[in-house]
């Protein structure tokens, strides 16, 4: 694979090849929140559908990660899950929800050797699911490890 024509010469282009046969795979969305005020009360909003795997002060404010209580098995239906519990927010949760700087619905997904390419398609109305409700959509992509890896220049 070579880098667009815009981009030569400007980044250096790696292919990463894992040698152990595992399969590239969706593994799950997770809510990613950040605010300047405490989460905690947020994050109780979300039970019992969902859960804190992290809910913790940081230098900024506050953060929380959550994960829905049953995980589908594709990304769509998570999304679709998640916009569904804030939907039903009680007014003061949805304030908080409102008011935080980040919401990202993150898409994990484990990088395998198999296949060679891998694709994740949303459709435009689960992104405007997530528009409606002020998140984003971002991908999370996790090496399976640990794995004989060779690093090769491309192009």
């Amino acid at each position: 694979m070579m880098p667009p024509s815009f981009l030569r010469g400007i980044v250096t282009y790696c292919l990463v090849r894992m040698k152990d046969g595992t399969r590239t795979h969706f593994l799950n969305v997770d809510l990613d929140l950040v605010a300047k005020q405490d989460l905690a009360e947020l994050v109780r909003a979300f039970e019992p559908g969902a859960h804190a795997l992290h809910c913790m002060p940081t230098e900024e404010g506050y953060m929380a990660n959550l994960e829905l209580s049953t995980q589908p098995s594709e990304p769509e239906a998570a999304i679709h899950d998640f916009v569904g519990l804030i939907e039903k927010l009680a007014p003061e949760a949805r304030g908080l929800w409102n008011a935080a700087s980040k919401r990202d619905f993150s898409i994990g997904v484990e990088a395998g050797s198999l296949p060679s390419n891998f694709e994740l398609a949303l459709t435009p109305a689960v992104l405007k699911l997530a528009a409606e409700v002020g998140a984003r959509i971002t991908f999370g992509v996790y090496v399976h490890g640990p794995a004989s890896v060779a690093v090769e220049p491309i192009g």
